[in-house]
């Protein structure tokens, strides 16, 4: 039901003029990521007889963090000196956080749990950037330009089936295995 989430990407980059009319650069990333998530889950412990009852219902708070690289790698083409295209590729990121997940009991069965360690898998996309500008010049003064930029974002193919959140024990229940489907 909230999400309070984090992910950075501190970065360093290089670049190269390879000819006066081709620019390549590469970007190298660490990526740390915390998630401050909470769900609400319907925890009917023999109690509840419909599912739209609220004291069956179970708060939780997953506060996790994860480290992580990333790479992106760019061309610039000026193919004249009116017309640029460029591309960059950033490669996907595979995010294995380790935190704690916090369980508030139904109010139906007031019974305390313990919070438990809890394992987050996800992971990031692939991220394909494009654009081409044109620049119209006045001598050294450049009137305007125009731009046309695109982005794809391979979200079905990073997420699967969707994140994983895994916990070993949380109270007397073992082997929590839970999916969050997206559906990209």
């Amino acid at each position: 039901i909230q999400s309070r989430s984090t992910i950075i990407y501190p970065t360093a980059s290089a670049a190269y003029r390879i000819t006066p009319w081709l620019d390549v650069g590469f970007s190298a990333h660490l990526v740390l990521a915390k998630f401050d998530q909470t769900t609400v889950s319907y925890a009917d412990l023999g109690q509840c007889l419909n599912v739209e009852y609220q004291p069956c219902d179970s708060l939780s708070t997953l506060v996790a963090s994860a480290t992580s690289f990333s790479g992106t790698f760019g061309v610039l083409l000026r193919p004249t000196a009116n017309v640029a295209f460029g591309v960059s590729l950033r490669t996907p990121a595979s995010l294995e956080a380790e935190g704690i997940l916090t369980p508030q009991a139904p109010k139906s069965a007031p019974i305390m749990v313990a919070p438990g360690q809890a394992f987050l898998s996800t992971r990031l996309p692939l991220l394909l950037r494009t654009g081409v500008r044109y620049i119209a010049m006045d001598g050294d003064f450049e009137l305007y330009d125009l731009e046309l930029d695109a982005t794809y974002e391979a979200w079905g193919a990073a997420q699967g089936d969707g994140p994983r959140i895994r916990v070993p024990t949380l109270g007397a229940v073992k082997n929590v295995d839970t999916l969050v489907v997206h559906g990209y």
